[in-house]
This record gives C-alpha cells, sequence and structure tokens, in this order.
C-alpha cells in the first residue's frame, strides 16, 4: 500500500497546474458578473459580454450521463486509485461517458465538460472531485453554457469524503469512492431541469414570533415566500398586515442568572422577558 500511496503522489507531484485554479475560475466568473472600473480615469470600462448558452438540449429521453473523475494533485490521486474509479463509472447503467482529469476545475478540464455534452450527447454530467461548497457553481455553469439545464448536474465528493479522511487505506479509499460515484450517478439519472423565477416580496417588513410578551395572538398566516398576509389579534380588535419574512423564535427558555447580580432578591435587577411584560402593562395603563 505504501508503494501505492508513493506512485500517486510522485504522479500528481509532476503536474504543473495549480492547486488554486479552480478558485481563480470561479474568482474569473465572479469578476465578469462586477462593472469594472478604469482606476486611472475612473470612467465605467467596456466588459466583454459572457458567451451565450448553448441551445436548451432535450432531455426527455434515457439518461446519458457523463463522469468526470478528478486527481486533484495530490489530493485525491495522492490516496486511491482514480484510474480504477474512473474505469468502474463506465460500467454503471446509463453511463455513456467517463474520463479523468488533472484538475476538472481548471480551463481545460471546464472545457473537456463542454465539449463532451456536445460529442457523447450528454444530458446529465457527474464531476467526482472536491468540494461542491466551492467548485459546485463552476460546474453547473459549464454545463449552463454547453444548452444543458445546471440542475441536471450532479457532484461526488472524494476528497474531503474519502481521500483525505483515508490517507492511509489506499484499497478502502478506493472503494469508498466507487461507492460515491455510483450513489451519484444514480441519483444524476433521477434528475429534471428546473426554472429559476423572480417573485417581488415586501422587503421592508417582517414579523418575529415568539419575540417577547405582547399580548397578541396570531389568527391567521397566508400567503408564500416573500409575500404573507397575517392577521393578529389584540383583545377584542383584529388587523391584518403583510410581511416578507416570518421569523420563529420559540421554544427557547430565558436564563435567568440566579444566585447572581442580586437577581430574585433586588427589585430593580429583571431579565429580558421582566422588561417586556413591565413595558406592556405600563403600556395599559397609559392614557389613549
Amino acid at each position: 500500500m505504501a508503494d501505492k500511496l508513493a506512485a500517486g503522489k510522485k504522479a500528481a507531484a509532476g503536474s504543473s497546474s495549480p492547486k488554486t485554479a479552480g478558485r481563480k475560475q470561479a474568482a474569473k466568473k465572479a469578476a465578469a458578473k462586477k462593472p469594472a472600473l478604469n482606476v486611472q480615469k475612473k470612467e465605467p470600462v467596456t466588459e466583454k459580454k459572457a458567451p451565450k448558452p448553448a441551445p436548451a438540449i432535450d432531455v426527455s429521453g434515457e439518461p446519458r450521463i457523463g463522469v468526470f473523475v478528478c486527481h486533484c494533485g495530490t489530493n485525491i490521486t495522492g490516496f486511491l486509485d482514480v484510474e480504477d474509479v474512473t474505469e468502474y463509472s463506465k460500467t454503471l447503467p446509463n453511463v455513456v461517458f467517463a474520463t479523468r482529469n488533472l484538475y476538472t476545475c481548471a480551463e481545460d478540464g471546464i472545457s473537456a465538460i463542454k465539449d463532451a455534452i456536445k460529442e457523447h450527447d450528454l444530458n446529465r454530467v457527474v464531476v467526482a472531485s472536491c468540494t461542491p461548497h466551492t467548485h459546485e457553481p463552476l460546474f453547473r455553469d459549464a454545463c449552463e453554457e454547453a444548452g444543458l439545464n445546471k440542475y441536471l448536474f450532479e457532484f461526488a465528493n472524494i476528497r474531503d469524503q474519502c481521500s483525505w479522511v483515508h490517507m492511509h487505506e489506499w484499497d478502502e479509499a478506493t472503494a469508498k469512492a466507487r461507492d460515491l460515484v455510483r450513489m451519484s450517478v444514480m441519483r444524476a439519472a433521477l434528475l429534471k431541469p428546473l426554472d429559476e423565477i423572480s417573485i417581488d416580496i415586501h422587503p421592508a417588513a417582517s414579523m418575529v414570533i415568539g419575540a417577547g410578551y405582547t399580548g397578541a395572538t396570531i389568527k391567521a398566516i397566508n400567503g408564500y415566500f416573500g409575500n404573507f398576509d397575517v392577521t393578529v389579534a389584540t383583545g377584542d380588535r383584529e388587523e391584518t398586515f403583510k410581511v416578507g419574512t416570518i421569523v420563529v423564535a420559540t421554544g427557547a427558555e430565558e436564563m435567568k442568572p440566579d444566585g447572581l447580580y442580586g437577581y430574585g432578591e433586588l427589585s430593580q435587577k429583571l431579565g429580558p422577558i421582566d422588561r417586556s411584560a413591565l413595558r406592556y402593562k405600563a403600556s395599559e395603563r397609559a392614557p389613549v
């Protein structure tokens, strides 16, 4: 096993691709969405337009899945058999193409995904690499630019959840990577294209339930995200108003510092709920 680990590290160490390739690629895309400024003249600089997405791919037929397994330098290929995982991927149901990349998040890796979608008529994509936290948007954008709905992409994390936690278990890590890829492929076959929509909301108003002692009772809440009609009752009076967000802050118990600071012994020492109750009682006594 030690020989396998050493061989994996040596093969990856010979690569010249930067470890931060994916982050640089993501930073480029983020920068492209922001208006650039000429620092010297302080005038807007004309930005290059982002490439238009290719015509939408018809995904109504049987799943045609492409799997891309990443070496990720020594991070993955130094601790498990990436070639074995790639060859295993080719045997899975609905997989019509599988390959491995030195850095899937680098520009050549992204291009490989887009080219394979067109050349092999892929309608689902699985990438087995690092973490979706930083790289999933990058791969989804690649799918979208090739005409594939970005929600037909699935991520298998064989670095954080496999190679990094099984650094001294080559065979076991390889077997687990196979399992993670197989699960992602099975899930990818069930994915459906999704569309993102925009709705108007009421951003200026929010309601917090359980924020303190108010004496109000919620009679009804109707609506949907960003648009809620709330009816509350205070005594014999009801009022309906609109809110965009609702925060439910119930179920917690106030900490009472018994035995400290004179709490429970001195009338001036009050907790948050005690103060809210006093304010409410004072407002009841206030003249209308």
